[in-house]
């Protein structure tokens, strides 16, 4: 059984995994990408999916970047089924700002959480890199049961 987040982004460029990276593991955490990613692949945005480890002898976090206009589309059938759950039901405080922010979507990056076999140092160290993207790429969180996030701020 997994757990999902989600950063929903705006920005037109994608996260350079290794300056994510860098800066996560300068915060005190251990995150390695433990699946064979090229270097430029690291660092230019060119990256579609991610394993990464924070623990010797735990499972890696499953970080998958979904872009609009991708050839399955996942990320506009993602979002279309978000706007389609707030709008009828009303359970966002901020749904009109939550609406806009997704509607001018470009791409979101997915982590899965192994609940099976995950810590609190996974969890914090997941949380941090999801912050981080969110902080840089005009995102904003969604965390799966909890509710959207920009930060600090739940709707």
């Amino acid at each position: 059984m997994s757990y999902y987040l989600r950063v929903f982004c705006k920005s037109d460029h994608k996260p350079n995994i290794k300056e994510a990276i860098a800066h996560i593991n300068g915060l005190g955490h251990a995150f390695k990408v433990s699946v064979n990613l090229s270097e430029e692949d690291q660092t230019s945005g060119k990256w579609t999916d991610v394993e990464l480890t924070y623990k010797a002898g735990k499972m890696p976090i499953l970080i998958q970047c979904n872009q609009i206009g991708d050839e399955d589309d996942i990320a506009r059938e993602e979002i279309e089924e978000f706007v389609e759950n707030i709008v009828p039901y009303g359970k966002f405080k901020e749904k009109d700002k939550i609406i806009a922010h997704l509607n001018a979507t470009r791409y979101i990056i997915l982590s899965q959480l192994p609940l099976k076999d995950l810590d609190e140092d996974g969890y914090t160290t997941n949380k941090e890199f999801l912050k981080y993207v969110a902080d840089y790429h005009q995102g904003i969180i969604h965390e799966e049961q909890e509710g959207f996030y920009d930060g600090k701020q739940v709707y």
